[in-house]
Parts: structure tokens; sequence; C-alpha cells
């Protein structure tokens, strides 16, 4: 049995552009005569391109793990409290 994707990360580049190196990449890969597959993603999705994206990204996926989750989360709330007593 194939295990659904649960997270998934597509690191883009392009300043301006967002997916235009993606879907260049794809018509190469379709003029070579090569397969591409696509998929639907039911999921949350983070714009890692995004100065605020990428950290969302990572404590999401901290915080989705159980094995993170405990040691990760102490340091956000006080990160958190700092940031909000600083105001």
């Amino acid at each position: 049995m194939i295990k659904p994707v649960r997270t998934a990360i597509f690191p883009v580049a392009g300043l301006g552009t967002r997916f235009l190196p993606v879907t260049d990449a794809i018509a190469a890969e379709i003029g070579a005569g090569r397969p591409v597959h696509g998929f639907r993603f039911d999921g949350e999705r983070f714009d890692c391109g995004a100065k605020a994206g990428f950290p969302q990204a990572n404590v999401a996926f901290a915080l989705s793990r159980p094995d993170l989750r405990d040691a990760v989360a102490p340091g956000l709330r006080a990160m958190l409290g700092s940031a909000i007593a600083a105001e």
C-alpha cells in the first residue's frame, strides 16, 4: 500500500517569477518525451519563497511531529512571549 503524502516542500526560486522555473522545467520534461505526473494536494501550503513562509513551514512541520513538538513548543512560547512583551 502506498502511503499518502502528508508534507511536501517544493523549493522554487525566482524573484517575481515564483513558479516560472517550475513551469519551464515541466515544459522541458514534456518536450523531451519524459513522463510528468501530478497529484491533487489536500493540506496546508506555505510559500517558502516568501520571507515569512519558510519559517512558518518549518514551525508547522515541527509542531506536526510528536517527536519534535515537545522539544520545539517551549522555545516557541518563550520567543513569542519575548516578542509580544517587546511591542
